[in-house]
């Protein structure tokens, strides 16, 4: 097959990012884009050997990036968060370059994009994938009842330093909308600041929009997943993640530490459930969790969300992850219902296959240059 396009990662390792995840999105994707298009080493382009585009995840090679596209050459950047999260000021700096491509994971992000960065035209919404050969399911004995991978801030902490940062009037807006979004955890951040800007006439400049969505989207976050691991003290529910976790284990809650990305792969294929609930970093979006979970058949329990359910169906279990009331019995159902939840697995795995691989994601890529 003739491979017309020519494209350069600007990282050949597979390390990088929190638990090597990063780096296994790179190799994988490597693999499959080069199934489609000729992939240059990185040493090559530097030595001249030209490409039609430089690719990287996140904030890889930004030092080099301005000469890339200078020398009119597309530079592709595949987000793993929001355009308004961590690495917001450097997108917005590149958005206004037409050589600067952003493929970001985050549908809800596209009004306020279009409303901060107008002047940006390519961003498309692009979700991440999983890779069948990496998370390779493996027919072993399901040793763990109940797992979650996901790590926390020091809530306590850095509601202290918003206390400090932010005046009072908009700190007890903020709270505000805090509140209202662990009540309603599928809103987007957008949604609660036009809400906030209709009752407050609360009016945010760019920086200080990106300020709060960070502060909240960590905050909710956190107080989600420390309210979920609160409410399932009588299960044998297993945590793996950074943060003061054991500031709220108790029961016959678990707290292990953290696993770097192959072994959650082995702890992922021994377990019966794993646990979701989507961050408001992500709002609309999927995310690599229940993806990899299903493609070793580990079962997802997750927080209701209408653009999930819209996807997956019954593939999936839901709970109600605005105040937890049912999920124990939810879950109890689950674990003692094997049956139930090996037919859902299977669905889960054969969708995920079907639509949210590497290679669903490589053609996808190549029809963006078509």
């Amino acid at each position: 097959m003739k491979k017309d396009l020519k494209i350069s990662f600007w990282a050949d390792t597979d390390k990088g990012g929190v638990y090597d995840v990063l780096g296994s999105f790179g190799a994988a994707f490597s693999k499959a884009l080069s199934k489609v298009v000729e992939i240059v080493p990185i040493k090559d382009v530097l030595e001249g050997t030209p490409v039609n585009a430089m690719f990287s995840f996140n904030s890889t090679g930004y030092e080099q990036w301005s000469k890339a596209m200078n020398s009119n050459v597309k530079n592709v950047i595949w987000s793993v968060d929001s355009f308004f999260y961590n690495n917001f000021y450097l997108y917005d700096r590149f958005s206004v370059n037409p050589n600067f491509v952003l493929l970001d994971i985050v549908p809800s992000d596209k009004s306020p994009i279009a409303f901060y960065a107008p002047s940006f035209k390519h961003c498309n919404y692009f979700p991440h994938a999983t890779d069948f050969d990496f998370w390779k399911y493996k027919e072993s004995k399901k040793e763990h009842d109940v797992v979650f991978f996901g790590s926390i801030i020091d809530l306590e902490s850095r509601i202290e330093e918003m206390s400090q940062k932010y005046p009072k009037e908009l700190l007890d807006i903020i709270f505000e909308m805090k509140e209202t979004s662990l009540s309603y955890p599928e809103q987007p951040f957008w949604n609660l600041y036009l809400s906030a800007q209709k009752c407050y006439g609360l009016e945010l400049e760019k920086p200080v929009f990106h300020e709060i969505f960070l502060d909240l989207a960590d905050v909710c976050e956190a107080q989600q997943r420390i309210n979920m691991v609160k409410s399932l003290s009588k299960f044998n529910v297993e945590v793996f993640g950074n943060g003061p976790w054991e500031k709220y284990i108790s029961g016959n809650v678990k707290y292990r530490g953290a696993l770097n990305v192959v072994d959650t792969v082995d702890v992922m294929n021994k377990s019966k459930i794993s646990l979701h609930i989507q961050p408001m970093k992500l709002s609309g979006g999927l995310h690599e969790r229940f993806l990899n979970a299903s493609a070793v058949k580990t079962f997802t329990l997750m927080g209701i969300n209408p653009w999930i359910e819209k996807d997956f169906g019954d593939a999936f279990g839901y709970f109600d992850c605005s105040n937890f009331a049912d999920i124990e019995d939810v879950l109890s159902d689950y674990l003692n219902n094997e049956e139930k939840r090996i037919a859902q697995v299977d669905k889960a795995y054969d969708i995920v296959k079907n639509k949210h691989t590497w290679d669903n994601r490589a053609s996808d890529f190549v029809n963006l240059f078509k």
